[in-house]
């Protein structure tokens, strides 16, 4: 375990281990080894995140570094539920490990009412992690799949104390939300489209596109998001349209006078010469394209009008 935990900030220790985000699950994390038989990675979850719904094949084992213990919930094949604590406390019953068997849909969640917001973990796979191996679930399919456990999960996701302090907090933020309606939203609409807007999370459909930039011009919108191949083609499944592969120069978005680091623009246009693509049509009409650049190693989706 680290020792001054209560001096470190979540942003230091991203920048130190050079963790990044985990669009599939939620939380930053870091690869620091792999081999034949196993995987290692640094996790951490701050700002409300949590390690999303999923289950693997391998047996999957956590470990506590620092910061906040984490509620780790477990449905094993059975249908039981199973809950831990992984954290430093054993004498409150919290445990440094946790072994998730392979085949067991899990999720964490960092423990309400604790001095730090974030939490640093360790987890090791046995077989090696692979990302075809990795099952992810949103909270209202895991409920479809064990409605006997629906409340108590609800319960574990979101305690009381929670809820009180969101009730509190948005007491506290009706007086702002009216001024901001008086003085119109137009004119917030206004100036994100003199640069773009970068935003912590950026949830679509359920998915966290973590380090999302978003750029807004006057005719479309534009998202860019760190990930990978393998991640973006774990996040295509979602659609249910096959993938689309590249070859030739395609336009992602009309954009006006956009800089953003490590992708370069023109004056109003952005090229992706090799990637893949997948398109998600929404059940009202219109729909979206994400595509994936394997030249800068991002992804993007925006209006499949477009």
């Amino acid at each position: 375990m680290m020792s001054g935990a209560g001096k470190m900030k979540p942003e230091q220790i991203i920048h130190d281990l050079q963790l990044k985000p985990l669009a599939v699950e939620g939380g930053n994390f870091a690869e620091i080894y792999r081999g034949p038989h196993g995987t290692s990675i640094y996790y951490l979850l701050h700002n409300g995140e949590c390690s999303k719904w999923h289950k693997i094949k391998s047996d999957e084992i956590w470990y506590y570094h620092a910061g906040a213990p984490v509620l780790q919930l477990m449905i094993h094949p059975d249908g039981r539920l199973e809950k831990v604590i992984i954290g430093p406390d054993t004498d409150k019953g919290q445990r440094p490990q946790n072994v998730i068997p392979g085949g067991v849909w899990q999720t964490a969640i960092l423990l309400p009412g604790s001095k730090e917001k974030w939490g640093l973990f360790g987890a090791a796979v046995f077989p090696a992690f692979k990302y075809e191996d990795f099952i992810g679930a949103e909270d209202d399919e895991i409920e479809l799949e064990y409605p006997h456990l629906a409340e108590t999960i609800r319960s574990c996701m979101n305690p009381p104390n929670k809820k009180r302090y969101g009730r509190i907090i948005l007491f506290c933020l009706i007086p702002w939300l009216v001024l901001l309606a008086w003085l119109g939203v137009a004119r917030i609409h206004n100036s994100w489209s003199e640069g773009g807007e970068n935003l912590p999370h950026y949830e679509f459909r359920g998915m966290f596109l973590h380090n999302a930039t978003y750029h807004l011009s006057h005719e479309r919108n534009l998202v860019d998001f760190d990930t990978t191949e393998e991640e973006f083609r774990i996040l295509a499944r979602k659609f249910q349209h096959p993938l689309e592969e590249i070859t030739k120069p395609v336009r992602v978005s009309n954009m006006e006078d956009v800089k953003s680091s490590g992708v370069s623009f023109d004056q109003r246009y952005l090229w992706i010469n090799s990637g893949i693509a997948v398109v998600y049509q929404k059940p009202s009409g219109g729909g979206y394209k994400f595509v994936f650049d394997r030249t800068t190693k991002r992804g993007y989706y925006r209006d499949k009008a477009h």
